[in-house]
């Protein structure tokens, strides 16, 4: 049973809440404020700008260039990955020509790898397994390559042929 002092204490709770926000109203309503009268107006008409058409359309080389590439990857439907993948872009590139316009012959190619895990050893050294061998800067992998370098941050692997090929191993993406 709710008796007239509950009804008092509720409505008194009620006028407490309510009291800022009817301050608040009041001093509007005496100031003279209202939303009609904080609207933004411009300083100034805008001036229209008169430019060429021929400025507008202008054609340069960088932009045939761009134009020509965009039909190519649309044309080839290239698979568009983001830039922020860990493995690199992968291009078919033509063969290097040599000076007679023959291809040139690929002197020691580069083994298919497999490379596993990048890590620090013990001692701060970087460690890499390939072919599931650990392997730092310096191991013998085998028909003359070698590791020339190992990059933790970069996840890659650089491999060397004695005859001074170098090929760089990526790790995937985690």
């Amino acid at each position: 049973m709710t008796t007239s002092r509950d009804v008092r204490a509720r409505t008194r709770d009620m006028l407490v809440l309510a009291a800022p926000l009817l301050a608040v109203q009041g001093v509007a309503l005496m100031i003279g404020t209202s939303p009609s009268l904080s609207m933004a107006t411009p300083a100034a008409p805008i001036a229209e700008i008169d430019v060429p058409a021929a400025d507008l359309l202008r054609v340069d080389a960088a932009l045939l260039t761009a134009a020509a590439h965009a039909d190519h990857l649309a044309e080839t439907s290239a698979d568009v990955r983001s830039p922020m993948m860990v493995e690199p872009w992968v291009f078919d590139d033509e063969p290097v020509l040599s000076v007679d316009g023959t291809p040139a012959p690929s002197i020691n190619p580069a083994p298919e790898f497999q490379l596993t895990t990048i890590m620090r050893g013990r001692g701060g050294e970087p460690l890499a397994r390939i072919e599931g061998t650990l392997a730092s800067v310096g191991h013998d992998l085998g028909d003359g390559w070698s590791v020339v370098a190992i990059d933790l941050v970069g996840r890659t692997v650089t491999i060397g042929h004695e005859d001074g090929t170098e090929s760089v191993l990526t790790l995937g993406p985690f």
